[in-house]
């Protein structure tokens, strides 16, 4: 073992150096990543001092602008590839600096975009990449710098590039990846909710039925935290004009119809009833903002009239005595 890491220290290393002065050549510099993705592939977790120092180097390297922003597309999915690499080997904890972080989480989301593409020479690069940020979680990262507009990105690369014919895998890593993150996020944005709702409309024709699958299978899953609010993100499609289609149906009625249209239980039983409630609280408020309590005889009849109204009492009052002079 000390034999083998030795051999992948000095592997690392030599490609690391090499990398600081990288070659011109777009083949030649490809060969030299795919050497530095094979060595970073055969370290388990969690590996040696010495190991780890070789890697670290090798990522400072790989962190330069011209690799980082280089214009060939497969040498782009290479280093995302190595910087996804080195996060599987030090999760939890992830030893990249801030400050590179977030320009390396965009370099790894932007390797999503064509995974549809499974003639590409990259393709296996780009379902590695997506395995190692479900297995690892360390597509969290984005959670904790708050990274919502990358976040956005990304999962609609993932609803845009889903096909039939991917491999079981890769169906469950990008639904994996999806419902780790909205189990984090403490406030959805509603532009991600808006996402999946228009995802899962039944004739939405420009969605195809494996990203529906896809979407359905994040509600059978967050169902609860997504339901709250899915009332305002109904309100704000609604108010942008997003649903003027002849077969338009609210976003809050084709959740619930897939609700009820469900034999078996789900992760989200009890969706429609989340939703009741919250239109219910909502009516109340208008309600009671547009009603004007008046102590008159006829109150009691014209609030009975109000649909969906809750039982108001009339205060009693006390009589007023008149002192006797």
């Amino acid at each position: 073992m000390e034999r083998e890491d030795t051999e992948l220290e000095n592997e690392i290393t030599l490609a690391g150096n090499a990398l600081l002065s990288p070659p011109s050549s777009v083949s030649q510099l490809l060969l030299l990543l795919e050497k530095l993705e094979n060595c970073l592939m055969r370290m388990d977790q969690s590996p040696s001092n010495s190991l780890q120092r070789a890697v670290d180097l090798a990522m400072k390297a790989l962190m330069a602008k011209e690799l980082l922003n280089h214009l060939d597309v497969d040498v782009k999915v290479s280093v995302a590839l190595c910087f996804s690499q080195s996060l599987r080997l030090t999760a939890p904890t992830f030893s990249h600096d801030d400050e590179k972080m977030e320009e390396i989480l965009q370099l790894i989301v932007a390797s999503f975009e064509n995974i549809s593409d499974t003639s590409s020479p990259s393709y296996q690069k780009r379902v590695l990449i997506l395995e190692n940020f479900a297995n690892v979680r360390s597509c969290l990262l984005m959670v904790d710098r708050k990274c919502y507009s990358l976040i956005m990105e990304m999962f609609k690369h993932f609803l845009t590039n889903i096909r039939e014919h991917h491999p079981d895998t890769v169906f469950s890593s990008m639904g994996l990846i999806m419902i780790i993150i909205l189990d984090e996020i403490k406030e959805i944005p509603l532009e991600i909710v808006n996402l999946f709702l228009d995802c899962i409309r039944n004739r939405n024709q420009d969605v195809l039925p494996i990203a529906q699958k896809l979407g359905e299978r994040i509600f059978e899953n967050c169902g609860s935290k997504l339901a709250p609010y899915v009332p305002r993100a109904n309100y704000c499609g609604q108010k942008r004009g997003r649903d003027k289609l002849q077969d338009s149906t609210s976003h809050t009625e084709v959740v619930v119809k897939k609700e009820n249209d469900r034999k078996e239980g789900c992760g989200y039983q009890g969706f429609e009833e989340e939703y009741r409630e919250e239109d219910k609280r909502t009516q109340e408020k208008d309600f009671k903002e547009k009603i004007l309590i008046e102590e008159d005889e006829d109150f009691q009849r014209e609030v009975m009239k109000q649909k969906r109204s809750r039982k108001l009492v009339k205060p009693n009052k006390k009589p007023v005595v008149k002192e006797e002079k």
